[in-house]
């Protein structure tokens, strides 16, 4: 009974020990929830301010020929769009003779700021959308860096309509959303990381947030170089090929096959042609044809 007695304080001590040893698996767990309540309150935030009523109200900055980061923040202008409010940075375009590629880097923190992308013409009217979809994740790609990667392009103009605003927020549903990343691709990339805590996201979905940053880099080169590598059709010929009662997928395809070989002065011809005939969903399809 005695060395019974004489145990007791180890073995006590021993059960404490082991719950000092787990607490730290508590944690984790609970700065996950700790962030999942600020990025919800941060969306009520957002549900509550005064959007601005139109494109032409926001402020556009130049987007000029170097790349740059983009920070979109809690100061940032709000705009409803049919998809939900979202803050947004918008940009006024350079005059591209031709399309220019526009690469998207979207670094992988705590959070995720996963982008759509909105261009306007000169009146501020919707041109096209670059949705979130063209941004994704590659694994295999962190040993560069943990990033969210994808590339648009800024269409070609067609005479005078020319993509020449762009706008860059994030929908409701991709802000409620979160990335799953391969545990397998992190570890590899804790072997090349040595600057940042790649280990942090091993096992994690990280949320994306209504607020974040994107790096862009512009290729404007490749579309200011850029040489049709197609046999030029004049627009007298593209009309005389048009008056065998083409019908309105044809034109349409057309305007597609114009656009991949980069031979834009047909493309722009088979647009016209297209409107003369009565068919109004020509300039759409050249402006998709170039994504």
């Amino acid at each position: 009974m005695k060395g019974t007695k004489q145990c007791l304080p180890f073995l006590v001590s021993l059960l404490m020990a082991g719950c000092v040893s787990k607490s730290p698996e508590h944690p984790p767990r609970s700065a996950t929830s700790d962030l999942q309540q600020q990025l919800q309150h941060d969306r009520e935030q957002l549900s509550g301010k005064m959007a601005i009523a139109a494109f032409k109200d926001l402020r556009f900055q130049p987007f000029g020929q170097e790349s740059r980061w983009v920070n979109v923040g809690t100061d940032s202008p709000v705009y409803a769009f049919d998809s939900g409010k979202s803050y947004v940075m918008a940009f006024s375009l350079p005059a591209f003779p031709q399309a220019a590629r526009v690469k998207v880097t979207i670094p992988i923190d705590y959070t995720i700021f996963l982008p759509s992308i909105l261009l306007l013409d000169e009146n501020h009217h919707p041109v096209q959308t670059i949705p979130s979809s063209s941004f994704s994740y590659n694994g295999r790609s962190l040993i560069s860096g943990q990033n969210i990667q994808g590339e648009f392009t800024i269409p070609a103009p067609i005479g005078s309509v020319r993509a020449a605003y762009m706008v860059i927020y994030s929908t409701t549903l991709d802000m409620q959303g979160s990335t799953r990343l391969n545990p397998d691709d992190l570890q590899r990339a804790m072997q090349y990381d040595r600057s940042t805590d790649v280990a942090r996201l091993i096992n994690v979905d990280v949320p994306h947030s209504a607020t974040g940053r994107l790096y862009l880099a512009l290729d404007a080169e490749a579309a200011v170089n850029a040489t049709p590598n197609a046999k030029t059709i004049s627009p007298v010929m593209i009309t005389a090929t048009a008056d065998k009662a083409l019908g309105e997928l044809d034109y349409y395809q057309h305007i597609r096959t114009a656009v991949v070989s980069k031979n834009y002065e047909q493309a722009l011809a088979w647009v016209k042609a297209a409107e003369q005939a009565g068919f109004t969903k020509a300039r759409e399809v050249f402006f998709a044809a170039q994504q």
